[in-house]
């Protein structure tokens, strides 16, 4: 999606979207933030993934020989999701699946971590992601080509007035 740029202010109370066909900013309403992502079953608060840990409780379901399986459930009712599965590598300890669901047994949607980059730090680096719509059967995948760490930004760089312009 060439040219096109997200900002999410204030852990999403405000999320902006640039796109070249409109040519400026435009502001993402709060009642939109569960609409869908220029037709990727991505939603905007989906793009975000801000989730607070106070904001959840937190279960743990099942110990295998290579993952933590977590319930993970909102604390309050107007959440997006009733319930979220999280499959996390006990090696490198990162979600390599999320399962997001509207009810309680109503799976809608998936992300998978396919591939991982781990630095000599183990700092771990999703490189291959993909988003499944269950529900619109519908799938986004997202391909890290190139990765820079600790870039100097000033926090000008985090505003509207760059998000037609985003240059480092």
């Amino acid at each position: 999606v060439k040219g096109v740029t997200l900002l999410n202010i204030d852990d999403g109370e405000k999320i902006y979207l640039y796109m070249p066909a409109y040519n400026k900013p435009r502001r993402i309403a709060s009642s939109s933030k569960g609409d869908e992502f220029m037709g990727t079953g991505l939603s905007y608060e989906d793009m975000g993934m801000d989730y607070e840990d106070k904001d959840y409780e937190k279960n743990l379901l099942e110990e295998t020989d290579s993952e933590y399986i977590i319930e993970v459930l909102p604390s309050e009712e107007d959440a997006s999701y009733e319930k979220i599965i999280l499959h996390v590598d006990k090696d490198n300890f990162y979600a390599k699946k999320i399962e997001f669901y509207e009810t309680s047994s109503e799976l809608t949607k998936t992300l998978t971590i396919d591939k991982i980059k781990v630095d000599d730090n183990g700092k771990v680096t999703p490189m291959e992601i993909e988003f499944t719509d269950v529900a619109e059967n519908k799938k986004t995948k997202i391909v890290m080509k190139e990765m820079e760490y600790n870039v100097e930004l000033s926090s000008s760089f985090f505003s509207i007035r760059t998000l037609s312009k985003p240059t480092l």
